[in-house]
């Protein structure tokens, strides 16, 4: 009984030792990415004007496995002004039945005068749709907003709950 209990550690021994090593991941590490929507440069909004994102396909992403997004917003002022900059999210179940009418989504970061703003924030997607950018509206009469970074990113994985 003994040499059976040793052959049989040896052998488990050996299976261990002869298995590739695998790394372990992470969860939670890896959120994946979501392209830049306005990524600076030639992204503008005249003064007292808005743009239309939402007929650009690619102005829009699932956040189907993922409760929370976070958004980073950034743009200048060709001008000296403390105005609002607007930009408009809107959510869909799926985006194959429309997105909602009225955007549920507005971020409005304010300017500080010719400096670069750079704002943050983050939002609860408990559906799991589909967001989409939508408007880009600058109210203010007299500057235009420039460099404008329009930047979604996944923050933590839904929790699967088994049903």
């Amino acid at each position: 009984m003994k040499k059976f209990l040793i052959s049989v550690s040896i052998g488990i021994a050996v299976a261990f030792a002869s298995a590739p090593a695998q790394a372990q991941l992470s969860p939670g590490k890896n959120y994946g990415t979501i392209p830049t929507f306005l990524n600076g440069g030639t992204n503008n909004i005249a003064a007292a004007s808005t743009n239309n994102y939402y007929s650009n396909s690619l102005a829009s992403f699932s956040c189907g496995d993922f409760d929370y997004v976070g958004i980073q917003i950034s743009f200048s002022a060709d001008a000296a002004t403390t105005g609002l900059l607007t930009l408009r999210l809107q959510e869909s179940d799926d985006s194959a039945t429309g997105y909602e009418s009225t955007p549920k989504w507005v971020f409005t970061p304010k300017a500080n005068g010719t400096n670069t703003v750079v704002w943050n924030t983050n939002i609860f997607v408990p559906t799991g749709g589909t967001l989409r950018l939508y408007t880009g509206e600058n109210t203010n009469a007299t500057a235009n907003y420039t460099n404008i970074i329009f930047k979604p990113s996944f923050k933590a994985h839904r929790i699967q709950v088994p049903r």
